[in-house]
């Protein structure tokens, strides 16, 4: 049950980092939440019981555990730690874990974040673990094979990155660090504000899309919906039964530049419609 709770805890604080805060709490917005709930708490208990992956007597578990390095430069929650006769890091995934399906390569991503928890395990305890798990909600365990050698690398280069992050920074050149592209910004909670993210080519080939234009037309319906016509480079675009803003405030911003983010393509070319998480800055 705790493993449960600290998973969702996990996933509403993300949400709620990134602007999602419809989102909270879970058990409210994610459908048979319940359902989904005893399902994984099932899985948990077969797995832990099976002796596939936990064969070894336990001592001691650490659930949730900050670890971080003595120089704190580098930390993190780990999931799971295991201590018996062997010691085993367990991260719990709630979503896609393959980068590849077909050849099952796990997101390099999460492989490098599991091996620097070894290393943090080792600046703890001098020790490094015997295995890493990444554990997805399919009932699928992943082995992630490390070397001590490699995570102390990848541990050397992340504090190398931090710090010449902090030299930019400190010598005002932080625009030189952005490197900006879809799959990092998608659900970055500082796009509004930032001037790089623009930078990128259209990503009209996007199911979702975020938007920048003039505001030329705002149109309302007896529902309190609204239609707008934005107008940038690319054309004329319509934005369809928008409920965040209503009509006089609306109205006040027309032939302004507005920025929409997250919406929903329609079948119609040029015509989107709003998700629950849709925000305008103006």
């Amino acid at each position: 049950m705790q493993i449960w709770n600290n998973l969702v805890a996990k996933k509403e604080k993300e949400l709620k980092e990134n602007g999602l805060n419809e989102f909270i709490p879970l058990k409210r917005s994610v459908p048979y939440f319940a359902i989904k709930k005893l399902q994984t708490l099932k899985y948990l208990y077969k797995s832990t019981n099976s002796g596939k992956s936990f064969s070894n007597k336990i001592n001691r578990s650490l659930s949730e555990k900050w670890f971080e390095s003595t120089d704190k430069k580098i930390g993190g929650y780990i999931d799971l730690v295991l201590e018996g006769e062997k010691i085993k890091i367990v991260d719990f995934k709630t979503g896609e874990v393959y980068a590849d399906r077909e050849s099952k390569r796990v997101k390099p991503e999460y492989e490098i974040q599991l091996k620097l928890y070894a290393w943090l395990y080792f600046e703890k305890t001098g020790n490094y673990p015997d295995e890493l798990w990444l554990v997805d909600l399919k009932q699928q365990w992943h082995s992630i094979p490390f070397i001590p050698e490699e995570c102390e690398s990848l541990a050397n280069e992340a504090k190398r990155r931090l710090n010449d992050i902090s030299l930019k920074v400190k010598e005002n050149q932080s625009g030189t660090l952005a490197l900006p592209n879809f799959e990092t910004c998608q659900n970055c909670n500082f796009k509004p504000a930032c001037k790089f993210y623009w930078t990128l080519e259209s990503n009209d080939k996007n199911h979702f899309l975020d938007l920048k234009g003039s505001l030329k037309a705002v149109e309302e319906f007896q529902s309190g919906s609204l239609n707008l016509e934005i107008e940038n480079e690319d054309g004329i675009h319509y934005i369809v039964n928008f409920k965040q803003i209503d009509f006089e405030s609306m109205k006040l911003l027309q032939n302004q530049e507005v920025q929409i983010f997250n919406l929903l393509r329609t079948k119609k070319e040029g015509v989107f419609t709003i998700l629950k998480n849709t925000k305008l800055y103006a």
